[in-house]
């Protein structure tokens, strides 16, 4: 089964998580476990200590430790020692053993038990203490783990310290807990994690699915998208929800659907334009040619109706040539072949090339005699086809009697190129689409029967390939000037 974004991100982070909480558990457990049994183990030895220091200060008349029968016999000669201290040293164990959860133990140099936390008899009572561990609790306060001896099922923790009466061990006290108990502590304080890493857990479980849910799905939005953009519907577009990366991809998207948009119309109008253009002289070539053939032209006729047919001829041959251009800048393959010329010459030669078509229609044509050589490195070629088709442009829009203008102006860094002409120009909503693909500004093709709408763009392109830029300004009904800048070297 494919795993999608959304669960491979909220698999991921859940993973992340769980990772962390059990990490952090083992080291919560592991140190608190550490520093509780610590600090058991402290409070067990200070006890034993107290409780110690407490037996010697009582029985310092005797320099041993008294069994009850011997206290008892004791209280004749010792009236000072009456039940109420025996019970108030009962009483000060019980106690203790009850604050710490150990049991507390006192016994004799023998190693039975004479006093205990336990009430009546208990295991303290009915066993005597090995006398390794009797002889090691007579030497000093000390620690350790075992059974101690018989006296215990399961290991204990254990603390002692001995009763020093008159500078001779008489006896000691002992404190014990079971080491279990303590590892039991440990699973306390991981049972208590665990409850409250699971109460976490869902709550983190639940965020991250809304988040996830909300980060994906924008994602999933751009794929239906761009599955409906495939089936042809460009009208699709993503909510941007944010200003974050996800907003700012899911703008870019929509920018990208716009220009699809418009791409597509463009395509369109190209194929009607293209279409309706290469038609009309097919029709006509073929007309002509029929009417030759089958004697319907007079003979006398015949050499004007097959120079309307070269004509059509031509074009559709600049046409292919355009479309070609097209491809090849597209591809990358127009490479810049430097050479050093004037580029005010080259100008005056391509309006040469058009001096019948400003015959025909009376236009003035200015400044050419006054402009001055401007050599300039680049590519003749292209540069040549970006002049050819502003002039041609010029020549095609301006009306009868109008006025083209030439300029080029200088710098040390660079030369500008303007073209002007007279006559309806540019609309100005039109304007800033002119450099654009397949873009026509004379939709009912009256004026313009002869392009498809690739010329400027090829013309923005060449200029580009030079390092420059074009612009072109225009007042309605008054003139349309394009102007085009370029580098004094284009390889630099």
């Amino acid at each position: 089964m494919r795993k999608n974004l959304f669960y491979k991100h909220l698999t991921l982070t859940l993973a992340i998580i769980l990772v962390s909480f059990t990490v952090l558990g083992t080291l919560l457990v592991t140190f608190a476990g550490s520093i509780w049994m610590g600090e058991k183990r402290e409070l067990m030895v200070q006890n034993a200590a107290n409780v110690s220091l407490s037996m010697s200060n009582t029985f310092a008349f005797s320099d041993h430790l008294l069994s009850p029968d011997e206290l008892d016999q004791a209280f004749a000669y010792q009236p000072h020692l009456s039940q109420s201290i025996i019970d108030m040293i009962n009483n000060s164990i019980r106690l203790i053993s009850y604050s710490i959860r150990a049991d507390v133990f006192v016994i004799n140099e023998l190693g039975d038990t004479l006093y205990c936390s336990d009430a009546g008899l208990c295991v303290h009572m009915l066993s005597r203490l090995p006398e390794d561990v009797v002889h090691q609790a007579l030497g000093g306060n000390a620690e350790g783990t075992s059974n101690l001896g018989e006296m215990y099922a399961v290991r204990q923790h254990y603390a002692f310290a001995p009763v020093v009466i008159d500078g001779r061990a008489v006896g000691a006290v002992f404190v014990t807990a079971p080491a279990n108990g303590m590892m039991s502590q440990g699973m306390g304080i991981m049972r208590a994690f665990l409850f409250s890493a699971s109460i976490a857990i869902v709550f983190t479980f639940l965020a991250v699915y809304v988040m996830t849910y909300r980060l994906v799905r924008p994602l999933r939005m751009m794929a239906h998208a761009s599955h409906a953009m495939a089936q042809g519907d460009f009208t699709v577009r993503v909510p941007v929800s944010g200003k974050d990366e996800i907003g700012e991809l899911a703008e870019a998207f929509n920018h990208m659907s716009d220009a699809l948009t418009q791409m597509e119309h463009m395509r369109r109008s190209f194929i009607a334009n293209v279409s309706h253009e290469l038609k009309t002289p097919m029709t006509t070539i073929s007309g002509f040619i029929d009417g030759i053939l089958d004697g319907t032209v007079p003979p006398d006729k015949q050499e004007t109706y097959l120079q309307v047919v070269s004509d059509e001829v031509k074009r559709l041959s600049r046409m292919v040539t355009a479309m070609l251009n097209l491809s090849r800048l597209e591809a990358g393959e127009v490479q810049l072949a430097q050479s050093e010329f004037d580029i005010c010459a080259l100008m005056a030669k391509t309006a040469l090339l058009f001096e019948r078509a400003i015959e025909d229609k009376q236009l003035d044509i200015r400044g050419l005699d006054a402009l001055e050589p401007e050599v300039i490195g680049g590519d003749y070629d292209l540069l040549s086809q970006v002049i050819y088709n502003l002039v041609e442009n010029a020549v095609k829009f301006t009306p009868n009697s109008g006025t083209i203008s030439f300029c080029v102006v200088g710098e040390p860094e660079q030369v500008t190129v303007l073209i002007k002409n007279s006559g309806e120009g540019i609309p100005k909503a039109e304007l800033p689409h002119i450099f654009e693909r397949f873009y026509k500004t004379d939709k009912s093709r009256s004026k313009d029967k002869s392009g498809v709408g690739l010329g400027l763009y090829i013309v923005k392109t060449l200029v580009g390939l030079h390092g420059g830029t074009i612009t072109a300004r225009s007042l309605p009904g008054e003139y349309c000037e394009f102007c085009f800048t370029v580098p004094r070297n284009s390889g630099e």
